[in-house]
Protein backbone atom coordinates (compact mmCIF):
# COMPACT_ATOMS: atom_id res chain seq x y z
CA UNK A 1 0.00 0.00 0.00
CA UNK A 2 2.92 2.36 1.18
CA UNK A 3 4.62 1.44 -2.28
CA UNK A 4 1.63 2.21 -4.43
CA UNK A 5 0.70 5.84 -3.36
CA UNK A 6 4.88 6.12 -3.23
CA UNK A 7 4.60 5.70 -6.86
CA UNK A 8 1.68 7.43 -7.01
CA UNK A 9 2.81 11.29 -5.46
CA UNK A 10 5.67 10.60 -8.21
CA UNK A 11 3.95 10.76 -11.06
CA UNK A 12 1.93 12.97 -9.59
CA UNK A 13 5.15 15.15 -9.05
CA UNK A 14 6.68 14.64 -12.02
CA UNK A 15 3.79 15.38 -14.02
CA UNK A 16 3.06 18.45 -12.29
CA UNK A 17 6.93 19.44 -13.05
CA UNK A 18 6.11 18.84 -16.94
CA UNK A 19 3.00 21.29 -16.90
CA UNK A 20 4.96 23.89 -15.32
CA UNK A 21 8.11 23.33 -17.52
CA UNK A 22 5.72 23.38 -20.55
CA UNK A 23 3.59 26.55 -19.04
CA UNK A 24 7.27 28.23 -19.24
CA UNK A 25 8.11 27.28 -22.88
CA UNK A 26 4.68 28.66 -23.91
CA UNK A 27 4.89 31.70 -22.05
CA UNK A 28 8.48 32.59 -23.47
CA UNK A 29 7.85 31.94 -26.78
CA UNK A 30 4.40 34.19 -26.82
CA UNK A 31 6.46 36.57 -24.92
CA UNK A 32 9.25 36.88 -28.01
CA UNK A 33 6.52 36.79 -30.07
CA UNK A 34 4.56 39.75 -28.29
CA UNK A 35 8.05 41.44 -28.58
CA UNK A 36 8.82 41.43 -32.64
CA UNK A 37 4.76 42.39 -33.26
CA UNK A 38 6.21 45.47 -31.04
CA UNK A 39 9.07 46.38 -32.64
CA UNK A 40 6.78 46.18 -35.94
CA UNK A 41 4.52 47.81 -34.79
CA UNK A 42 7.33 50.35 -33.85
CA UNK A 43 8.73 50.70 -36.97
CA UNK A 44 5.89 50.97 -38.84
CA UNK A 45 4.91 53.75 -36.80
CA UNK A 46 7.85 55.65 -37.19
CA UNK A 47 8.20 55.67 -41.03
CA UNK A 48 5.01 56.51 -41.37
CA UNK A 49 4.43 59.87 -43.61
CA UNK A 50 1.58 62.07 -42.45
CA UNK A 51 0.11 64.64 -45.52
CA UNK A 52 -0.95 68.04 -44.04
CA UNK A 53 -3.20 69.82 -46.01
CA UNK A 54 -1.97 73.26 -46.85
CA UNK A 55 -4.41 75.01 -48.80
CA UNK A 56 -6.42 74.95 -52.10
CA UNK A 57 -3.93 75.36 -54.43
CA UNK A 58 -0.95 73.71 -52.79
CA UNK A 59 0.60 70.47 -52.01
CA UNK A 60 0.52 69.36 -48.99
CA UNK A 61 2.95 68.94 -46.46
CA UNK A 62 4.78 65.78 -46.11
CA UNK A 63 6.18 64.56 -42.36
CA UNK A 64 7.35 61.66 -41.00
CA UNK A 65 7.03 61.28 -36.97
CA UNK A 66 10.47 62.86 -36.01
CA UNK A 67 9.68 65.63 -38.78
CA UNK A 68 6.16 66.28 -37.15
CA UNK A 69 6.99 65.82 -33.37
CA UNK A 70 9.96 68.67 -34.40
CA UNK A 71 7.37 70.70 -35.92
CA UNK A 72 4.86 70.16 -33.09
CA UNK A 73 7.72 71.40 -30.31
CA UNK A 74 8.59 74.15 -32.82
CA UNK A 75 5.09 75.22 -32.49
CA UNK A 76 4.65 74.50 -28.74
Amino acid sequence: MMRTARVVLTMAFFFSCDLQLHAQSQTSADSVRKQEDLESRIHRVETTVVDLPMGENQAPLRMNLLQLMNFTTYLG
